[in-house]
């Protein structure tokens, strides 16, 4: 698999570039239920639960 199946292209290159310290990987979410995530990633798939933060709703 290559990032060019995940539609990573020379546009995200460049911004990754400019924007992106290098120690984050690159990968997408490929699926996504309620607050759940899938991210695939050259390494594998990963799974993340995110916390609703609307506004107002993250004070500790």
């Amino acid at each position: 698999m290559s990032l060019e199946d995940f539609g990573y292209n020379k546009i995200f290159e460049k911004f990754r570039l400019d924007n992106v310290p290098g120690s984050f990987e690159i990968g997408r979410v490929i699926a996504e239920h309620k607050e759940r995530y899938i991210v695939k990633t050259l390494k594998g798939e990963f799974g993340k639960i995110m916390k609703n933060y609307k506004k107002g709703n993250n004070k500790k």
